[in-house]
């Protein structure tokens, strides 16, 4: 499902619907569970952004983001406590792209520190 969403390699059109309706359902379940679970009075959900800066990218190889995105605003206009953060953490800098072995170009192998290097984190 989410390598449907980010479909790297090519896009899976008949897929992403799917694919889509069922990341939806999967966090409208869990991330109720999760605030139940955490006893938090509020939580804020983010994602780790991708290897490349987003422009980088075609518009559907965003469908994740968009989908959590919206799925939190969703849950926040029905009273559940979170926080929308989905833009906090930001790549500012290319990094590799580690899962894919044709992508020996643009950025550094993972080092520790890496994400504070070439993101953007904006404090809470």
């Amino acid at each position: 499902m989410i390598w449907t969403l980010k479909n790297d390699v090519r896009p899976f059109p008949l897929l992403i619907s799917n694919a889509k309706s069922r990341l939806r359902e999967i966090l409208i379940n869990d991330l109720a569970e999760i605030l139940r679970f955490s006893k938090k009075a509020e939580l804020t959900v983010c994602i780790v952004p991708r290897a490349k800066r987003e422009d980088n990218y075609r518009i559907d190889q965003l469908y994740f983001k968009e989908v959590v995105s919206n799925t939190v605003d969703e849950l926040i206009n029905k009273g559940l406590k979170l926080k929308n953060g989905i833009d906090y953490i930001k790549r500012h800098t290319n990094t590799r792209t580690t899962h894919l072995r044709e992508d020996f170009r643009g950025g550094p192998l993972p080092y520790v520190g890496i994400t504070r290097d070439t993101c953007t984190i904006q404090r809470m």
